[in-house]
């Protein structure tokens, strides 16, 4: 598999919309695969400082996908650094569409695969990483068991100003077409998981 590209564009304006000829594409990492990742179908977070933070779906030490950091150095450049590698086990595999970044730093996701549950390679979970030091450590705040909860999640998540977390399932619940669901801060770090609505499919179906 040819090696992902993360492409940042720049576009330069005068008051007026520039005519789609003036558009400048810089890539400012090209992703080799491997163990600093491959397939990002991420979207893109930005911290105070500048870093971004996405994620790859594979790649990374165990190939079932990373969560990244990439740093501007003041001349252009710019560094990549693997913040965590899924092992696709308990702790997840396949994380889509990135991370949600919280006011003290620590970022927010899910994966589609690993964790339990009655799903073939796991039915997901969704994870939180805190940056210690340098040293970043993930938390799985639920790992999803395919039965009223939902499975396969794959969006990102939302944070509400009192820390509480929002996402969706796709499928599962109790009509099988997914689930929004919201994640409250508990004791010790923990997290308590309420079904908010499961999708019937005249209402839709789960994202």
């Amino acid at each position: 598999m040819k090696a992902s590209l993360l492409a940042l564009a720049l576009l330069t304006t005068s008051g007026v919309a520039a005519p789609l000829h003036a558009a400048t594409t810089t890539v400012v990492y090209s992703f080799e695969g491997g163990a600093d990742g491959e397939y990002t179908d991420t979207d893109l977070v930005r911290d105070a400082a500048g870093n971004l933070y996405g994620t790859s779906v594979q790649g990374g030490t165990h190939a079932s996908g990373t969560v990244w950091q990439l740093h501007p150095n003041g001349d252009g450049s710019w560094t990549h650094t693997v913040l965590y590698s899924f092992t696709g086990g308990a702790d997840g595999a396949e994380p889509y569409k990135g991370v949600t970044l919280d006011s003290a730093g620590n970022l927010y996701g899910t994966a589609v695969t690993g964790g339990g549950g009655v799903c073939e390679g796991g039915c997901g979970v969704a994870y939180k990483l805190t940056d210690n030091n340098g040293t970043w450590t993930q938390t799985v705040i639920h790992q999803f068991a395919g039965a009223d909860d939902g499975q396969g999640p794959g969006a990102r998540l939302t944070l509400d100003d009192s820390g509480n977390v929002y996402g969706t399932a796709p499928t599962g619940g109790v009509n099988g077409l997914g689930t929004i669901y919201e994640m409250k801060p508990a004791k010790h770090g923990t997290y308590k998981f309420k079904l908010l609505h499961a999708f019937t499919g005249a209402d839709g179906i789960g994202g």
